[in-house]
Protein backbone atom coordinates (compact mmCIF):
# COMPACT_ATOMS: atom_id res chain seq x y z
CA UNK A 1 0.00 0.00 0.00
CA UNK A 2 1.84 3.46 -0.83
CA UNK A 3 1.22 6.17 1.37
CA UNK A 4 2.94 9.27 3.11
CA UNK A 5 4.61 8.14 6.29
CA UNK A 6 3.62 12.08 7.65
CA UNK A 7 1.82 14.72 7.44
CA UNK A 8 1.81 17.39 5.15
CA UNK A 9 -0.07 20.55 3.93
CA UNK A 10 -0.30 20.55 0.21
CA UNK A 11 -1.73 24.54 -0.11
CA UNK A 12 -2.93 26.79 -2.82
CA UNK A 13 -0.25 28.70 -2.11
CA UNK A 14 2.27 25.92 -3.25
CA UNK A 15 0.24 26.03 -6.17
CA UNK A 16 0.60 30.02 -6.38
CA UNK A 17 4.17 30.09 -5.70
CA UNK A 18 4.72 27.29 -8.73
CA UNK A 19 2.74 29.38 -11.40
CA UNK A 20 4.80 32.66 -10.37
CA UNK A 21 7.98 30.38 -10.93
CA UNK A 22 6.56 29.35 -13.99
CA UNK A 23 5.10 32.40 -15.03
CA UNK A 24 9.09 34.18 -14.43
CA UNK A 25 10.01 31.58 -16.35
CA UNK A 26 8.14 32.66 -19.36
CA UNK A 27 8.90 36.34 -19.12
CA UNK A 28 12.36 35.70 -19.25
CA UNK A 29 12.01 33.63 -21.70
CA UNK A 30 14.28 30.42 -19.81
CA UNK A 31 14.96 27.71 -22.34
CA UNK A 32 14.84 24.58 -20.46
CA UNK A 33 12.31 22.07 -20.74
CA UNK A 34 9.18 22.60 -19.27
CA UNK A 35 8.23 19.47 -17.86
CA UNK A 36 11.60 18.61 -16.46
CA UNK A 37 11.42 22.18 -14.74
CA UNK A 38 8.12 22.18 -13.37
CA UNK A 39 9.02 18.62 -11.61
CA UNK A 40 12.14 19.72 -10.42
CA UNK A 41 9.91 22.65 -9.14
CA UNK A 42 7.59 20.72 -7.61
CA UNK A 43 9.78 18.19 -6.09
CA UNK A 44 12.84 20.07 -4.73
CA UNK A 45 11.77 23.66 -4.86
CA UNK A 46 8.14 24.05 -3.26
CA UNK A 47 8.32 20.59 -1.20
CA UNK A 48 11.56 19.50 -0.93
CA UNK A 49 12.62 21.09 2.36
CA UNK A 50 9.27 20.55 3.43
CA UNK A 51 8.85 16.49 2.47
CA UNK A 52 11.83 15.27 4.40
CA UNK A 53 11.48 11.66 4.98
CA UNK A 54 13.18 9.53 2.49
CA UNK A 55 10.62 7.27 1.42
CA UNK A 56 8.14 10.11 1.10
CA UNK A 57 10.53 12.19 -1.02
CA UNK A 58 10.19 8.85 -3.01
CA UNK A 59 6.68 8.90 -3.14
CA UNK A 60 6.77 12.48 -4.36
CA UNK A 61 9.20 11.83 -6.97
CA UNK A 62 7.13 8.79 -7.75
CA UNK A 63 3.99 10.91 -8.44
CA UNK A 64 5.28 13.56 -10.30
CA UNK A 65 6.71 11.06 -13.02
CA UNK A 66 3.32 9.48 -13.21
CA UNK A 67 1.36 13.04 -12.88
CA UNK A 68 4.06 15.47 -14.97
CA UNK A 69 3.99 14.16 -18.70
CA UNK A 70 3.49 15.51 -21.72
CA UNK A 71 -0.18 14.85 -21.87
CA UNK A 72 -0.93 17.53 -19.24
CA UNK A 73 -0.29 19.94 -21.50
CA UNK A 74 -3.84 18.27 -23.54
CA UNK A 75 -7.33 19.89 -22.42
CA UNK A 76 -9.47 18.09 -20.35
CA UNK A 77 -6.32 15.59 -19.99
CA UNK A 78 -7.67 13.15 -16.60
CA UNK A 79 -4.48 12.93 -13.90
CA UNK A 80 -6.04 10.07 -12.32
CA UNK A 81 -7.82 7.15 -15.12
CA UNK A 82 -11.07 6.30 -13.83
CA UNK A 83 -11.40 9.51 -11.37
CA UNK A 84 -12.23 13.56 -11.84
CA UNK A 85 -9.20 14.91 -10.99
CA UNK A 86 -8.67 17.07 -13.90
CA UNK A 87 -5.51 19.61 -15.13
CA UNK A 88 -7.57 22.99 -14.01
CA UNK A 89 -6.59 25.91 -16.32
CA UNK A 90 -4.31 28.56 -16.21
Amino acid sequence: MMGWSDSYLFMENDRQLLLTYLKDAQENNVTIPLLPYLSHLVTEIVYGGRVVNLWDQRLLHSLCDNIITPSIMEDGHCMVPGRRFFVPRV
